[in-house]
């Protein structure tokens, strides 16, 4: 595991845990808003580190390897449409919302994390690791 894999896999955790806690405590109240954005901070942290390390590298490699170019252009698609979401909901609730719509833009928003951890510790870490593994030998 390389460094920024290990970040990132760190910050994932850290990530998924917050909302858990958001769901555990409610995601209108006040400690359970304070977690949301403490882990929005974490998110777009994350995000940027993928942005300016990971997917250069991935890129990068996939113009000489079309399994990799497979792989990536997919994963990097999908990941997109999840910041999306994310970023849309923060966009939405600034400050944090109340009733049905908020609590189900919340549970698509925690869904749609999941799924995107999910694909990039078992698919897009594990190509930018063998491809710094292929580096060093």
């Amino acid at each position: 595991m390389t460094n920024i894999t290990s970040n990132l896999r760190h910050q994932n955790a850290a990530i998924l845990i917050m909302l858990n806690k958001v769901n555990a405590l409610g995601n209108t109240t006040n400690e359970g808003l304070a977690t949301l954005f403490e882990a929005k901070d974490m998110l777009l942290s994350h995000i940027t580190k993928e942005n300016n390390i990971l997917h250069p590298a991935l890129k990068q490699a996939a113009k000489s390897d079309a399994h990799i170019d497979k792989a990536v252009s997919y994963f990097l698609e999908e990941i997109e449409k999840t910041s999306t979401i994310a970023i849309n909901f923060f966009e939405k609730y600034p400050k944090g919302g109340k009733g049905l719509s908020f609590a189900s833009d919340f549970g698509r928003l925690h869904a749609a994390l999941l799924q995107r951890v999910r694909m990039e510790e078992h698919a897009l870490y594990t190509i930018y690791e063998e491809l710094q593994v292929k580096k060093v030998s």
